[in-house]
């Protein structure tokens, strides 16, 4: 078979890679190729076992939405290792590109995953050229890396088809203001614990205020007793925006 290699959409830099994979290392976040192939599912003694327990459910979910459709051409933004892009190349008839701007996971991506509909590819989404429209884009857990949804809902609509759609995952929205500001509060505790303060301004909460418009297709659990009765589900809503419609 012959050797693929990542596409690069826009020339690299590494303004964000090494601070981002050493704060990844130190949260035991760094995996083997062998862990990645078979993600989300994990051993039980994996020390984040309970967290991809819930990213299962999500993957069960998307895969039977994928499963009604039809799709000839997706972009999967914020890639990482590509574990979810292959997840929806193995459940789509057409191809997939899986877009990021960590070029050590894109690496770790290309080699684990073979499938020759699926390809890698390196750039900034808002100066990348691509060949074609989509008729589905994809973000899970990678929207809060995005520091104004306006300018980025923009960029997305105007890569989509006719038919397009956007679906949002597995990433944290906040129903007020204040909310959102204990959020980042506690993300600078965070980091600055980890020894990195300087991720902070990565990393971005946003509203649900943010998502007027959008579909809501999954809805976490608001209240005490649901939270008790689904606490074995996602806690992130999945969130869908449809053009032409």
């Amino acid at each position: 078979m012959k050797k693929r290699e990542i596409i690069y959409l826009t020339p690299f830099e590494n303004t964000f890679e090494s601070n981002y994979l050493a704060v990844r290392a130190k949260e035991n976040r760094v995996y083997a190729d062998e862990v990645v192939a078979i993600l989300p599912d994990v051993a039980t003694d994996h020390s984040q076992y309970l967290e991809w327990k819930l990213r299962q459910k999500t993957r069960q979910r998307f895969v039977n939405y994928l499963k009604q459709k039809s799709y000839k051409n997706v972009l999967d933004i914020g890639c990482g290792n590509g574990w979810f892009t292959n997840i929806i190349a193995q459940n789509i008839d057409g191809k997939i590109i899986g877009l990021d701007i960590n070029k050590e996971e894109l690496e770790q991506g290309r080699r684990v995953f073979l499938d020759s509909r699926l390809t890698f590819a390196y750039g900034d989404l808002f100066y990348a050229e691509f060949e074609e429209k989509f008729d589905l884009i994809v973000l899970n857990a990678a929207v809060q890396y995005f520091p104004d949804l306006t300018l980025l809902f923009q960029r997305l609509k105007s890569l989509l088809s006719a038919r397009g759609e956007i679906h949002i995952l597995d990433s944290p929205f906040y129903s007020t203001l204040e909310e959102s500001r204990a959020a980042q509060q506690r993300t600078a505790t965070y980091y600055k614990q980890l020894g990195f303060p300087e991720m902070e301004k990565y990393y971005y909460h946003h509203q649900l205020d943010d998502l007027n418009g959008w579909e809501r297709l999954y809805v976490p659990p608001k209240n005490m007793l649901q939270k008790i009765m689904n606490r074995k589900d996602s806690p992130f809503g999945w969130y869908t925006w449809k053009s032409g419609e």
